[in-house]
């Protein structure tokens, strides 16, 4: 490379940094604007927090809004502030059109309460007089609150199947697991006195 041309490339290199990364040299320091240069740098980190501390907050501030507080049985012709919260929840689930929130419990109501009943495994059969469906009662209640909670919706179920003989118990007596039972907790094994199985708890 020419000599001159080398030195050309490097009074620019050099132009570059004195612009650009280290513009205070060759200058006075400039004390109003390097406390002015901090604040700034202050205000925009702490302006970054705020706003990150906001968009964390946005979803468990939408799951308290939209959490019913329902201390009373709810059905078809039920009206009041907690009805509104129950279908707030309901859309807020995508059970229930945006708008519905009248007060009323009406039969979109009810139909959407079905919706979320079934998906969720409380109950998708009968009617809201013989076992809830499309109604609000105890275990729809305390669905919604496990849910709100941040545990399932549902009780424990084992899968359905026959009694099973105990192949580590050969002379004790068969008991029948607790196949299909309801159990908000975990079954437990329970033992007489000879170490046989005796039955099944749930705690």
């Amino acid at each position: 490379m020419h000599p001159a041309s080398l030195r050309f490339r490097t009074s620019l290199w050099r132009g570059y940094l004195r612009l650009k990364v280290y513009p205070h040299r060759g200058r006075p320091f400039d004390a109003a604007a390097c406390h002015y240069y901090r604040v700034t740098q202050a205000t925009s980190l702490g302006i970054f927090v705020a706003v990150f501390v906001f968009l964390c907050s946005i979803p468990f501030a939408a799951v308290a809004a939209t959490c019913p507080n329902l201390s009373r049985n709810l059905s078809y012709g039920s009206k009041g502030a907690d009805v509104t919260a129950l279908q707030n929840f309901l859309i807020s689930e995508g059970d229930l059109a945006a708008g519905n929130n009248s007060g009323y419990f009406g039969k979109m109501t009810a139909t959407a309460l079905k919706k979320w009943q079934a998906r969720n495994g409380v109950v998708s059969t009968g009617t809201a007089a013989t076992t809830g469906y499309g109604a609000v009662g105890p275990k729809t209640r305390a669905a919604i609150a496990r849910m709100c909670a941040g545990g399932t919706t549902s009780a424990q179920t084992t899968p359905a199947s026959k009694p099973l003989p105990s192949a580590l118990q050969p002379n004790c007596p068969l008991v029948d697991l607790p196949i299909g039972k309801p159990c908000t907790g975990t079954w437990k094994e329970k033992k007489d006195a000879q170490g046989c199985t005796a039955s099944w708890q749930c705690q």
